[in-house]
């Protein structure tokens, strides 16, 4: 009869491999599980795509170079400095009418100078949900 695996022989020898080398495989683990990894992995995951998006900013910098430099620098320094979700919202309010941007100001201004109620109350009428939109989100367009 074929017999299929180690020998006896052998397993004395696999066990004495493959015992260290479980051992380090778990203080690995467990040094990773505690150093929290996985936090720092989506930092540098984060970081390279914000640098890849500076990246392209500067290629576009450098095909078409404005006439002041100085002032597309300010403007590649602003939109970097930009949270993902400040820059939905200003894109939202760059597709706005000139009234609509003077509208959307005054109600801004309001609330900024409103009670802490009427914030408050406003916050909540804004996250009752008016079902899906046709054509997505004008200011995200998901």
């Amino acid at each position: 009869m074929l017999a299929v695996g180690p020998t006896g022989a052998a397993i004395p020898y696999l066990l004495a491999i493959a015992a260290p080398l479980g051992v380090i495989q778990l203080v690995i683990s467990v040094w990773a599980l505690s150093s929290r990894w996985e936090d720092s992995l989506v930092y540098f995951q984060e970081s390279a795509t914000d640098n890849h998006r500076l990246s392209e900013q500067y290629r576009k910098l450098a095909s078409d170079p404005p006439t002041d430099a100085r002032l597309r620098f300010e403007i590649l320094g602003a939109v970097m400095a930009m949270n993902n979700k400040t820059k939905i919202v200003f894109k939202g309010w760059l597709a706005l009418s000139h009234d609509e941007r003077r509208d959307f100001q005054n109600q801004m201004t309001e609330y900024l100078q409103g009670s802490e109620l009427m914030q408050k109350r406003l916050q909540e009428s804004l996250t009752v949900s008016l079902g899906p939109v046709g054509g997505g989100c004008p200011c995200c367009g998901k």
